[in-house]
């Protein structure tokens, strides 16, 4: 893989980060797992596209956190929005639970 630098990737993910990467990174992270995903883990390659570096830990329980402080203000409220809004909707009803309506 052609890499960019450590800073030409930190400075990628604060501008060049879109809400469709966002929404594509949503669904690999629950679809495939893992635990960290950072700039750290996923690198900008110098064709343009993001490249997953680091995915020794599958199994572990996902971290939605961690990206948060990379992203523009924009993207990190939108990511923010996003993960809570999918989890509330993932989240199983309870079983026996009385209506209050």
């Amino acid at each position: 893989m052609d890499l960019v630098s450590k800073q030409e990737n930190e400075e990628a993910w604060k501008s060049l980060i879109t809400r469709e990467h966002l929404n594509e990174l949503y669904l690999i992270i629950t679809s495939g797992g893992g635990s960290s995903y950072r700039p750290d883990n996923i690198w900008l390659t110098r064709h343009g596209k993001f490249a997953f570096v680091d995915t020794e830990y599958p199994a572990q329980k996902f971290d939605y956190n961690s990206i948060s402080s990379y992203l523009s203000p924009e993207m990190r409220n939108y990511w923010v929005n996003l993960a809570q809004s999918q989890r509330k909707e993932s989240l199983p009803e309870r079983s026996g639970a009385v209506s209050r309506d």
